[in-house]
């Protein structure tokens, strides 16, 4: 892939998203340096790592366990990546101090859930299952500021996951997820409801770690029952493809507040300049103002003193 195509393509994810996954970054840099640390310095993994001295002691182990990998390279490119992805997804439905609620706080109960089910382990896997859990609940809702490529993201993510309950299972699980992804994001396209059955997946991927001990199972049930008792945050706009009404300014009006107009996320030019020559017209007409003796007509931003009758 040329750098033109990396960067067109990167201009067009984060032209899906409407709002900048601010916390994703600094969360994602700030686990891409430990990662670094880690393999620069022998022995920094089994100091910061889960191991049962969590318990009896070394009480930082569940936390730093969230910040080091046990997967070697390629298990720390998969695990940034995702937190890439599906952390831009879940910052699109939840606000900031939720995300890192839904990371973090999912990221520490599943530590304990590992310290019973897989005592030694490292890696942030387990904190962006909350995340994927927040994002079920936000499809199984139809939230319609989910970026487009949720269903491949969140299908691959439900596919790794269960490769991880045994190496045999791995790759087979990997591609049955893309080509789930892939098909439900054909029949998206095509009209067809697909939300819910995401939703239900992932899911049903969380039912299968469950039963095999795994700490993924663990942590998505966790991320999926934190974010139905704490509840998503309703989606502004229920109309497809829509953004939040905001407020317009009135032209000649510095700081003043103008009728709620909803903007539509994607729109042609010409569409654009009809709706602002609209909204323009319509806020520069004078407002008759009626005294005792006569109609005044001002003009915007004048203040017209009104003389009480004699």
């Amino acid at each position: 892939m040329t750098s033109s195509s990396t960067a067109r393509t990167r201009r067009e994810v984060l032209a899906a998203l409407h709002r900048r996954p601010v916390v994703t970054a600094v969360v994602f840099g700030v686990t891409a340096l430990v990662n670094l640390a880690q393999f620069a310095v022998p022995g920094l993994l089994t100091h910061l790592q889960r191991t049962p001295a969590g318990l009896h002691g070394e009480w930082w182990r569940t936390v730093t366990s969230l910040f080091v990998q046990d997967g070697g390279l390629v298990g720390t490119a998969s695990n940034l990546v995702f937190l890439a992805v599906i952390g831009a997804m879940a910052e699109q439905v939840l606000s900031r101090p939720r995300w890192l609620l839904q990371y973090f706080g999912v990221g520490i109960a599943a530590e304990f859930i590992g310290y019973a089910w897989d005592p030694v382990g490292g890696g942030n896997s387990i904190a962006v299952c909350g995340l994927a859990g927040a994002v079920a609940l936000a499809l199984w809702r139809d939230d319609d500021r989910l970026p487009a490529f949720v269903p491949e993201a969140q299908m691959m993510w439900c596919g790794v996951l269960i490769g991880t309950i045994s190496s045999v299972l791995f790759i087979p699980a990997v591609i049955g997820g893309a080509i789930a992804g892939n098909l439900a994001d054909r029949q998206r396209r095509r009209g067809v409801a697909v939300h819910r059955y995401l939703a239900a997946a992932t899911v049903l991927t969380a039912v299968i770690l469950d039963v095999a001990r795994n700490i993924h199972g663990g942590a998505l049930t966790v991320g999926i029952v934190l974010a139905l008792v704490t509840g998503l945050p309703l989606p502004p706009c229920r109309t497809p493809g829509v953004n939040p009404p905001r407020r317009v300014g009135v032209p000649g009006r510095p700081g003043a507040r103008g009728p709620t107009v909803d903007r539509p996320a994607q729109r042609s030019s010409s569409a654009r300049w009809a709706a602002a020559a609209s909204m323009s017209s319509s806020a520069n007409t004078a407002i008759p103002l009626r005294s005792s003796r006569a109609v005044v007509t001002p003009s915007p931003g004048t203040v017209v003193p009104l003389k009480p009758p004699s």
